[in-house]
């Protein structure tokens, strides 16, 4: 089965769903800047990453809201490269990712 670009943002928006649901905005906001921070810190960085650290630091719990599980093209956008990543556990990641994509992770 391929797997489409519809089933892998069904997926990251299902994830980032969990997230909010899982984890107060605070720790939210921690987690995701120390992620960002130890990305940039080893190179690895893209322009999704500084809008992201942005948001963060100083936007508004709605608009980190709004970009977590917004409909927008913009939302999609930057759910593509979530700072929220290791705050769900592997389990759930897993079932999350074969309830929307619907193989099995690493075939």
């Amino acid at each position: 089965m391929d797997i489409t670009h519809d089933r892998l943002d069904s997926f990251k928006l299902a994830a980032a769903k969990a997230v909010l649901d899982r984890v107060d905005m605070a720790s939210l906001r921690q987690h995701g800047i120390s992620n960002l921070q130890r990305w940039r810190d080893s190179g690895v960085w893209c322009s999704a990453y500084g809008e992201w650290l942005n948001l963060l630091s100083d936007g508004s719990d709605a608009e980190i809201r709004e970009a977590m599980i917004g409909e927008s093209e913009n939302s999609n956008r930057l759910r593509q490269s979530p700072p929220y990543t290791g705050l769900l556990s592997e389990p759930e990641r897993i079932r999350l990712w074969r309830e929307h994509v619907g193989q099995r992770l690493l075939d």
